[in-house]
């Protein structure tokens, strides 16, 4: 029996939000931006203002690009076989609103008027940029995400363990015999 879209989008919203190696991911890209200071950030923003402004833009565009990976996957589900195929077109879809933002959150910082082809080179580095991101977070969250989403859209029952332990948390657990390892 089928969920209702909206509540299988939502679960499955959850499940990816919810995930420890999307954040980790998210951090490590916001503090190479920061310390970094691309797209002459480091010469226009002090230290923690830059912080500030790619913690903002990353926290905004990443969002958009989630929830817009999320209903593609689900509206996408019967059409396209691979998951990584939806999320990255869910991706390619985002970038319109992505740069649009992007652009919004550069002119209000710099206070510059933004121009058409301004908006043009937000879209276009938000489609290289939302596409190579979502790759890295594909990467990164794909076995945890595997485990608990398959390509149906329902959950997936997680091995079970001795003393329900995780392997990633506890790898070897007191026997009998000395200890013995759970990897998978």
């Amino acid at each position: 029996m089928k969920r209702p879209f909206l509540q299988s989008t939502l679960r499955e919203l959850h499940l990816v939000v919810k995930a420890p190696r999307l954040w980790a991911t998210f951090a490590a890209v916001v503090l190479i931006f920061w310390v970094t200071g691309p797209y002459g950030t480091a010469e226009r923003l002090a230290v923690v203002p830059r912080l500030g402004f790619w913690l903002v833009l990353h926290a905004v565009t990443w969002a958009i690009a989630i929830v817009s990976a999320v209903l593609a996957n689900g509206l996408l589900r019967e059409k396209v076989a691979s998951g990584f195929v939806r999320m990255m077109i869910g991706a390619a879809v985002a970038s319109i609103p992505i740069g649009l933002v992007t652009t919004a959150i550069g002119s209000a910082t710099f206070s510059a008027i933004p121009t058409v082809a301004d908006v043009m080179t937000d879209i276009a580095t938000g489609l290289f940029l939302s596409l190579l991101f979502c790759t890295l977070t594909w990467m990164t969250m794909n076995t945890e995400f595997a485990l608990e989403l398959n390509d149906a859209g329902t959950t997936q029952s997680r091995p079970t363990r001795p003393g329900n332990r995780r392997p990633a948390t506890r790898l070897f657990s007191r026997r009998r015999a000395g200890y013995r390892c759970f990897c998978a």
